[in-house]
């Protein structure tokens, strides 16, 4: 009704742009909106609903923050967790973003709770948010522990742990690629399961046939929620395969 009204009374009225008046600013911020999923959740991919600004207009002498404007921040996270990363997140899992915050809602007994329904409905249609709180090393879903990065492994059977558990875990891949291999040459995969490992040993690694080199080792987790999440060391094994342990 409004708009048939308004067209008659403009009716062959020459357009003309309205003065736009003092006091006007511009700025680019997040203003995150996602849509609900059609299809099945657990087939789609996370989205960030505060990866790309957008410009609005305010009707003030205060220009709206770009970011940290309550709803998306922006910060350094732990990619394994998505949780704000700390001094000791490894450098592997930093990533800088903008994130949107999990909502939260006033607990039963006093402080903040995240908001399950809000929750909820964010990881149903597949939205990342970001987690408040710090992760514990311990409590990291990926985690090699053995061997430690640039160590030169013995010939024969390697001893690899690590953890391999999260809150949404579906599997769990383990697998050496040696680095500048031909390109006929397929990484190895030492071992995999579907059962989560909450710490210790992984694998038996027979290493005694592998080609001599630095290689890679990579236990990758692959979570409902998170996706796949991987950790990596670097590793090296003689190339002479008749060597049984390390060397002075």
């Amino acid at each position: 009704i409004w708009n048939r009204l308004m067209t008659a009374a403009h009716a062959g009225v020459e357009p003309t742009p309205f003065a736009e008046p003092d006091g006007i600013h511009r700025a680019a911020v997040y203003a995150p909106a996602v849509p609900p999923l059609r299809s099945n959740a657990d087939d789609a991919p996370l989205r960030n609903p505060c990866t790309e600004p957008v410009e609005e207009v305010f009707a003030s002498i205060r220009v709206a923050p770009s970011v940290d404007n309550g709803v998306c921040y922006e910060v350094t996270v732990d990619r394994r967790t998505l949780q704000r990363a700390t001094v000791d997140t490894p450098s592997a899992f930093a990533q800088d973003g903008v994130w949107l915050e999990a909502p939260t809602t006033l607990g039963r007994i006093g402080g903040t709770v995240l908001d399950a329904e809000a929750v909820r409905w964010l990881r149903n249609h597949r939205v990342a948010y970001l987690q408040p709180g710090t992760v514990e090393e311990a409590d990291a879903p990926v985690r090699l522990d053995a061997p430690a990065d640039s160590t030169v492994l013995a010939r024969g059977e390697v001893l690899i742990s690590g953890r391999a558990q999260s809150g949404e875990f579906i599997r769990w891949a383990l697998s050496a690629e040696r680095v500048g291999r031909a390109e006929e040459e397929e990484a190895i995969v030492i071992a995999e399961g579907d059962e989560a490992v909450a710490g210790g040993i992984l694998a038996r690694w027979d290493s005694a046939a592998a080609p001599g080199g630095v290689y890679r080792l990579r236990l990758e987790v692959v979570d409902g929620y998170l996706g796949a999440v991987a950790h990596e060391v670097m590793v090296a094994l003689p190339d002479d395969a008749s060597v049984s342990g390390l060397e002075e």
